[in-house]
């Protein structure tokens, strides 16, 4: 018996909580100073000069896309915004999505191919331990920010993880898509435009059949970063911790 699911919910009708969809700032000049600032250091270290404020006369001495104050303004605040949503989503939005389909959708999962899965996703998180020179445990408290039993944890993710997977696949085969090789070059030449990775390389670490295999989940997971990213707002709050969010 292979593992299946059925009942699943339209991502997009998932009780995302109202709080998780709004971000909040003490003011957009606040989110943008950290590069402004860095901006003034910059001057300063390549001319020598040490100046009170920047201003729009100083920004045509530094190698930046901008002609103005106003131009790094803008700068500042969409690298903060890129990263705040990026930072809302996969902290709290994603995990609460995998946590809900897990606990909402009919599923018959079959134990060796959930154990498996789960030996597979304890060896990445082992791996990226090791890099971090960290113990698993060590990692789930300093890197993830887990409390209690992290073992336990990082298996319950597996077992989202997992579901998640099947739920893509589901999806996928009642679309009816058929993928060809024309699907898996414009995923290849869009990896290559969006990161300048090596083309050849891509291929050759990335064949077509993995692609198949790969792309149920990474094209739901895909859709559903796009919509909820859409909706997150940010709100004016002069109490807010800018601190807090990056």
């Amino acid at each position: 018996m292979k593992s299946s699911v059925s009942n699943i919910v339209d991502f997009k009708q998932i009780p995302v909580p109202t709080s998780d969809l709004q971000i909040e700032i003490p003011s957009w000049q606040a989110v943008a100073q950290p590069l402004i600032d860095f901006a003034k250091l910059d001057y300063q270290k390549q001319t020598g000069q040490v100046i009170e404020k920047l201003e729009d006369h100083h920004i045509a001495v530094l190698d930046i896309p901008a002609n103005s104050l106003a131009d790094l303004k803008k700068m500042g605040s969409q690298v903060f915004q890129d990263r705040a949503l990026q930072k809302r989503y996969y902290d709290c939005i994603l995990p609460f999505i995998l946590n809900f389909y897990a606990n909402n959708t009919n599923t018959v999962l079959n134990d060796q191919e959930l154990t498996a899965y789960t030996e597979d996703y304890l060896g990445q998180v082992k791996a990226y331990a090791t890099k971090a020179k960290l113990s698993i445990e060590e990692y789930g408290q300093k890197v993830m920010g887990m409390k209690g039993s992290v073992m336990d944890q990082f298996k319950e993710r597996a077992k989202e993880d997992f579901i998640f997977k099947l739920i893509a696949q589901d999806l996928f085969v009642n679309s009816e898509k058929v993928l060809s090789h024309d699907d898996y070059d414009a995923f290849i030449n869009q990896q290559v435009l969006a990161s300048g990775a090596d083309e050849i390389d891509l291929r050759q670490n990335l064949s077509f059949e993995e692609f198949c295999q790969m792309y149920p989940e990474m094209h739901l997971g895909q859709a559903m970063a796009d919509y909820y990213m859409e909706k997150i707002k940010f709100v004016i709050n002069p109490q807010a911790n800018l601190g807090q969010l990056l």
